[in-house]
């Protein structure tokens, strides 16, 4: 899952020379496909992953390279196989990528500074870059949002699932004493208040996901009535599909209502049911994504 956010806040807080590093092309299989980027610096920190440790030693050795030639270069690394007698001990990517490598002097990490805030504002930014050979188109996105309602204690774990791949989480409940940052320490945002108010409250966007698992059925059919109104990118309901049938007072089961949430791997227990909503999450998020990665 992307992360651009938490790449540029890291750019932006370490003040010293560095290289950042984008793949601009991949011939064959990869561990990251084009627009994955990742930071390096002279004192042998990196932040950010592209492959499975095939490139990034070789990229780490480049910084000061590029840093004093400063302008952007790139580097061709063929990992494809010409032959069996490796045995299983290459790397195994059988890909080529192509990496463009920029130096972070003060123009691009002003420009990285501008992208940034926008990401912070939920505005997607698209730069081109010219390189020798080619041209590459970056997407910077910001991190989805996930609105859980309902802060019961099974929504504990799928808030940290869902910030570990990178969703901005917020949680709205009309319970203050599940409602608190001691129990959704990763959640960007509470919300407590009555019920008829919280998805008002929560600005609902198209692009948001939604997860509804209140545990009360009059307030959760409330709240759905409402979503279905937003037409947001997921909506999932937490319980069998009978449940949700009766909340819908009978009319017909939406397509786009993911009910029973999460993908159906047989989940038990607040863990595993938590893991198998953010794989779903993730499924709908890759199915509609554009290129650019962190």
């Amino acid at each position: 899952m992307a992360d651009w956010l938490g790449l540029l806040q890291g750019i932006e807080e370490k003040k010293r020379p560095g290289m950042l590093a984008t793949i601009v092309a991949v011939e064959g299989s990869a561990y990251r496909k084009a627009g994955a980027a990742m930071a390096f610096w002279n004192d042998g920190s990196s932040l950010g992953v592209l492959s499975a440790g095939c490139l990034e030693q070789d990229l780490a050795e480049r910084v000061h390279a590029v840093w004093e030639h400063g302008t952007a270069q790139t580097a061709v690394f063929d990992l494809r196989a010409e032959d069996d007698l490796s045995w299983g001990q290459g790397p195994g990517c059988n890909g080529k990528v192509t990496v463009l490598m920029e130096p972070l002097d003060e123009s691009r990490r002003r420009e990285l500074a501008n992208v940034r805030m926008r990401l912070e504002q939920g505005v997607a930014v698209t730069l081109c870059k010219e390189y020798d050979g080619g041209q590459h188109v970056q997407v910077y996105e910001p991190r989805p949002r996930l609105l859980l309602f309902g802060a019961a204690p099974d929504a504990r774990p799928l808030a940290i699932a869902a910030a570990q791949v990178h969703f901005s989480v917020t949680v709205a409940d009309w319970r203050e004493g599940f409602c608190k940052k001691e129990h959704f320490p990763q959640a960007e945002r509470l919300i407590v208040g009555r019920a008829e108010e919280l998805v008002g409250r929560a600005d609902v966007k198209s692009q948001d996901y939604a997860v509804l698992m209140t545990h009360h059925f009059q307030q959760d059919r409330l709240l759905l009535r409402e979503l279905l109104r937003q037409e947001v990118r997921y909506l999932g309901v937490l319980g069998p599909r009978a449940r949700t049938s009766r909340l819908l007072e009978g009319e017909d089961v939406p397509e786009h209502l993911h009910n029973p949430v999460g993908l159906a791997i047989g989940a038990q227990g607040p863990e595993e049911i938590a893991a198998s909503i953010v794989a779903e999450l993730i499924k709908v998020r890759r199915a509609g994504r554009g290129r650019g990665e962190a």
